[in-house]
């Protein structure tokens, strides 16, 4: 704009400053004047093009006044004239440019030279967007546009394992979002033979390099390795192919973590004097009863497709399935504190599946899954005990004692009859005396330690020793701490786990879908809570707050 300066009235005059940074205002003496107010005023501003500058309402209120009031002359900056401002944002791993744009106020507009030039200062390169530049620049006013994109890295994908035989048993755990195990009917056992694909590894990738907006280059990360785990029982790496993991024998084939092995199955039509007592390394499957008395010992899972009679034993390394149920006799425990003579005693380290349980004495390593019924048994699972399928009206634990870590799910629970039925979960004290045991254990090492420690501080001391050059009994002391220091990291993962594992146990529930019947107790982390009269179904916890078990329909 020209300088002006502008007569508004005779007395009135708008000027700019002599450095041009300002829009001032200016009247003379006069005896007298019309009085003029702020709409007035902007007007005049805005016919003479004036209203682009930044404006200052309260430099111009106080003109006003003292034109108005005034005799003597005064001049007063009314409004600033500013630029055009515009300002680069790099991203802090350079992959992006982003403008900031404001328009003028009565000054000179950015340019786009003015911006090019800016880029150039940067070093920005590649991935430059002239056409979003020229857009803000004709809007005038933008905020946090892209104009120069780099390429992203493309990052390597992790390796991982493809299961060939899809519908083989899986060992791993397969836990949903709520900490619950869900599993099938048994189905049919899949068996391979030697030379069988099992799983195929599929290598990691090496990720595709990026470029920033200054032409740089950005690594990418490769991706994770998956390695078969080493010695996969009954497997053996394809001698054309390391990645592909085969049937070294013929059995059934067992998903584990990092590959799978191979176990070898014996097939019995039934386990009974016939057979005798059954001792393999393996899968073992009696495709009818396992009848009184006999004794199935294997290292790896037991199915059984009819029924396990009384007094028989089953020990399994892996899980135990009972197609039909199990029948014991007599009581859970003798007098002697010793299971009752006709007692099924079922052990494994995996699962437990059955469709009934009666008189019996069952451990799980993991989970104990009943379709319809425990009765008078004693139970035992380190996660958890599911007793009924969803949406089925059976499902009732009667009588017994029924224990899990973390959760028991069950219909019903408790007799009409009035027997007497427990059922545990949490046991917090269970675990805290381990963790003391483990503290025990660990002072006892570090104070041995200690005292090694003291050996060698004074030997070296003394004698001005090597390590290299320690005399026999030193090398000895040097054995033993080395011993107890891997014995100490041992021990204290062990008590860092129990101390998690223990936290984990405060949210364990039991939840009864229907109700529960006469003479029942919970124990929820060692808190009681007994039932002489039936109640409604719900979830029972134990609530810290008020040191009780809670109920929640």
């Amino acid at each position: 704009m020209e300088a002006g300066p502008y007569t508004i009235e005779d007395d009135l005059v708008l000027k700019l400053s002599e450095d041009g940074k300002f829009l001032q205002a200016e009247f003379s003496t006069a005896l007298e004047r019309r009085s003029i107010n702020g709409n007035w005023f902007r007007e005049q501003l805005s016919q003479h093009g004036l209203d682009q500058f930044r404006i200052n309402n309260d430099a111009i209120q106080n003109f006003i006044k003292q034109y108005n009031e005034g005799t003597s002359a005064s001049t007063i900056n009314i409004a600033e004239k500013i630029d055009g401002e515009f300002q680069i944002k790099l991203a802090k791993d350079l992959t992006a440019a982003h403008l900031h744009l404001s328009p003028p106020q009565g000054g000179q507009a950015v340019s786009k030279d003015m911006i090019m030039e800016a880029v150039r200062e940067f070093g920005i390169n590649t991935g430059l967007q002239e056409t979003e530049i020229d857009l803000a620049l004709q809007v005038g006013d933008a905020h946090d546009v892209l104009i120069a994109k780099g390429q992203e890295p493309e990052h390597g994908q992790d390796g991982y394992f493809e299961n060939l035989i899809p519908d083989a048993k899986d060992r791993r755990p397969r836990i949903d979002e709520h900490g619950i195990a869900h599993y099938h009917d048994i189905g049919e056992l899949v068996t391979v033979k030697t030379g069988d694909a099992l799983m195929r590894r599929i290598p990691a990738t090496p990720g595709k390099p990026g470029v920033n907006i200054k032409g740089e280059e950005i690594p990418a990360n490769p991706g994770e390795e998956m390695m078969f785990a080493p010695n996969l029982s009954g497997t053996e790496l394809s001698p054309d192919d390391p990645n592909l993991l085969l049937a070294a024998i013929n059995g059934q084939p067992i998903v584990v973590d990092h590959g799978a092995i191979v176990e070898k199955t014996l097939v019995v039509d039934k386990a009974d004097l016939s057979t005798g007592n059954i001792k393999f390394d393996g899968t073992v499957i009696v495709k009818g009863d396992v009848t009184t008395g006999l004794t199935v010992k294997t290292t790896g899972d037991v199915y059984v497709h009819g029924m396990v009679e009384e007094a028989c034993h089953i020990d399994a390394g892996g899980d135990i399935e009972i197609t039909q149920g199990v029948i014991g006799r007599g009581s859970i425990k003798e007098d002697n504190g010793q299971p009752g003579k006709g007692i099924v005693v079922l052990r494994c380290r995996g699962c437990l599946r059955a469709k009934f349980i009666e008189n019996c004495v069952a451990c799980a390593g993991k989970d104990v899954v009943v379709n319809e019924l425990i009765a008078h048994s004693d139970i035992t699972a380190k996660d958890q005990v599911i007793v009924g399928q969803k949406n089925s009206r059976r499902g009732q634990i009667m009588g017994g004692i029924t224990r899990a870590d973390r959760h028991v799910q069950a219909q019903t629970v408790g007799t009409q009859g009035g027997n007497h039925t427990k059922v545990e979960v949490g046991p917090i004290h269970k675990y805290e005396k381990r963790i003391t045991e483990l503290e025990e254990l660990l002072k006892a090492k570090h104070a041995e330690k200690t005292n090694i420690e003291k050996v060698f501080s004074h030997a070296f001391k003394a004698n001005k020793l090597k390590y290299e050059s320690l005399p026999p009994y030193l090398k000895k002391l040097q054995q033993t701490l080395n011993r107890l220091v891997g014995e100490i990291n041992t021990l204290t993962r062990q008590k860092q786990y129990y101390e998690e594992y223990v936290e984990s146990l405060w949210s364990a529930n039991i939840h009864v879908s229907k109700q529960v019947l006469n003479a029942v107790e919970f124990l929820i982390c060692d808190t009681p809570r007994k039932f002489n009269l039936e109640h409604v179904g719900g979830t029972f916890r134990f609530d810290s707050k008020e040191s009780k078990v809670e109920f929640q329909p």
